[in-house]
């Protein structure tokens, strides 16, 4: 069995998967690191530091780590298209921040932000500011092969009197190209956001499929204010 302390309050934010070492094997990573799962398909249950002991200690997310704290969904691919796994999160699903972690050396991160808050300076500087970007998905939504970011602002995540930053802000919906500047350049990628609404935004949850026969890949957005369908043209 797998186990790890989700703290005092009870709560979790941030949770992923994916095979960020490369050795062919899913691994899951949360907001305080990485558990690499080991050869017999296990993972260690205990937090220390070094691979070999089956946690990486990355600190790949910043701030407080208790409660409605970290991310939404985490997905790890290789963003820069250097060969190797970064790690794309949200560092608060109930705050401000979207960020790609860039693997430069095995399990060493940097990070780049991409989106703050919605002051002019921010949305001048990264083209996009929401607040509560409570869930994700990592699809290819352009037929690049490149995946892309789809993500946008939960209206009401938590109920108005807890406070959330920009909790009446219009519930807004983002693809986010990846746009991989200089593909031998490492960390060089910026994220060209496209609208697909103002009006709706995410739930806890978005999924992204083919809903029609066209081929063209769908958003599913099931959220306080409904549910909804985005077919792509």
């Amino acid at each position: 069995m797998f186990t790890f302390p989700f703290g005092s309050t009870g709560w979790m934010h941030g949770l992923g998967t994916g095979d960020v070492n490369g050795d062919g094997k899913p691994d899951f990573f949360e907001r305080s690191g990485v558990w690499l799962q080991q050869a017999n398909g296990t993972w260690n249950a205990t937090r220390c530091p070094g691979a070999g002991c089956g946690y990486v200690q990355t600190n790949l997310w910043d701030g407080a780590m208790e409660g409605n704290r970290g991310g939404s969904h985490m997905f790890a691919f290789d963003v820069d298209g250097d060969g190797d796994a970064d790690i794309v999160s949200a560092d608060w699903a109930h705050g401000w921040n979207l960020a790609w972690y860039e693997q430069t050396m095995p399990l060493t991160f940097v990070k780049h932000q991409f989106m703050a808050t919605n002051s002019a300076a921010d949305i001048a500087r990264f083209g996009i500011g929401f607040s509560q970007p409570h869930s994700m998905q990592v699809v290819d939504m352009d037929g690049d092969n490149v995946p892309d970011i789809v993500v946008g602002k939960m209206r009401f995540a938590h109920p108005l009197d807890q406070g959330d930053p920009d909790s009446q802000g219009a519930p807004v919906l983002y693809v986010l190209k990846t746009v991989r500047n200089k593909p031998s350049v490492a960390g060089s990628v910026t994220f060209e956001p496209h609208v697909v609404d103002m009006q709706v935004g995410t739930g806890r949850q978005l999924s992204v499929g083919h809903i029609n026969t066209d081929g063209i890949v769908d958003i599913c957005i099931s959220s306080k204010l409904g549910l909804y369908v985005f077919f792509g043209q």
